[in-house]
């Protein structure tokens, strides 16, 4: 093997590295939602649902959505690498 060569497990590691910090930041504001609107996203998702159209809380549920889809997608890459 050359210098050159990366194993599939080097490979993995690295792109684990990279996902790991971006998964950190994207749980800090989620989480910085979820301390704002005192729930978690379900009850949110529900309340601005259930409620009359309030701008603000849409614009809002629309953001912390797109992290909860971004965290999903990333923890489904973190365990295809680990599974690979």
């Amino acid at each position: 093997m050359s210098n050159m060569e990366v194993n599939t497990l080097e490979y993995n590691n690295f792109q684990r590295f990279k996902l790991i910090p971006e998964l950190a930041l994207i749980m800090d504001r989620i989480k910085l939602f979820e301390q704002k609107y005192n729930m978690p996203f379900n009850e949110f998702e529900k309340f601005v649902n259930d409620n009359e159209e309030n701008f603000e809380n849409w614009d809002a549920y629309i953001e912390w959505k797109a992290y909860i889809e971004s965290m999903k997608d990333i923890k489904l890459k973190l365990d295809k690498l680990k599974n690979d």
